[in-house]
């Protein structure tokens, strides 16, 4: 499986979504406009925005995959990613 971002590859869907996450944040949907934090889970986001940036700084900007020019293979292979990894993270609970 190959990153859609960079040269990485591996034979683990799940070795390259943790990739992927930990390196690009490629698939999440909140992004902080002050700092970059990014983040999939709207909470975790709200949360981020209260404790790190006073009132007037707190700007989210909300992610699709077309806004970040992805092509639709990638799209597809960054689907796949996420459902294998929750899978596997299924079978290890």
């Amino acid at each position: 499986f190959v990153c859609p971002h960079c040269a990485f590859h591996d034979a683990s869907i799940a070795e390259t979504c943790c990739h992927v996450m930990q390196s690009h944040r490629a698939i999440s949907k909140f992004t902080c406009k002050t700092c970059q934090f990014s983040d999939d889970n709207i909470h975790v986001m709200s949360d981020h925005c209260k404790t790190e940036h006073p009132m007037h700084e707190r700007i989210v900007e909300v992610l699709d995959f077309k806004q970040i020019n992805f092509s639709e293979l990638q799209i597809v292979q960054l689907n796949a990613l996420r459902e294998q990894m929750a899978q596997d993270l299924s079978r290890k609970s």
